[in-house]
């Protein structure tokens, strides 16, 4: 269950795309990727929160399972990552709703976000496009994440 939520590839071999072009015949898992910053994470009930995601009048969501993320850069205590199953994942625009309770169980209000997905060639532009969602959550808010 962890590997799916990871962002799985489908298939590992080349195949052509476009004319003489070799692509990674692979795909990006359809996830919404919440990475929650370490001084957040230490203050949060990990079983209280929700997430939900509405793109094109489809919604998904709910209690959003947490695992530690791994540190990187200069931080040296990892924050937590949770994702949302999304089905699918296109260009147009995610309402995100998230929520919470602190660890004496007061609830810390609902934190929402409209952000666009990023679009990407990792491969080249013969190949197949990639879309990702992913956003930040710390003390301040959600903030769509970059790059």
């Amino acid at each position: 269950m962890m590997a799916a939520s990871a962002g799985i590839l489908t298939a590992t071999s080349l195949v052509a795309c476009h004319g003489e072009v070799a692509c990674p015949a692979i795909a990006a898992a359809p996830f919404l990727t919440v990475h929650i910053s370490a001084d957040l994470a230490a203050t949060l009930n990990s079983g209280s929160v929700t997430a939900t995601a509405c793109q094109d009048a489809g919604c998904h969501g709910g209690p959003l399972a947490l695992a530690d993320e791994q540190a990187s850069g200069s931080a040296s205590v990892p924050g937590k990552v949770g994702r949302i199953g999304m089905g699918s994942l296109r260009e147009t625009p995610i309402d995100l709703t998230v929520s919470a309770q602190d660890l004496q169980g007061q609830h810390l209000g609902d934190y929402r976000l409209q952000f666009a997905p990023r679009i990407s060639y990792p491969w080249g532009s013969s190949c197949p496009r990639v879309v990702t969602a992913e956003v930040s959550w710390d003390r301040s808010g959600l903030h769509p994440s970059m790059p």
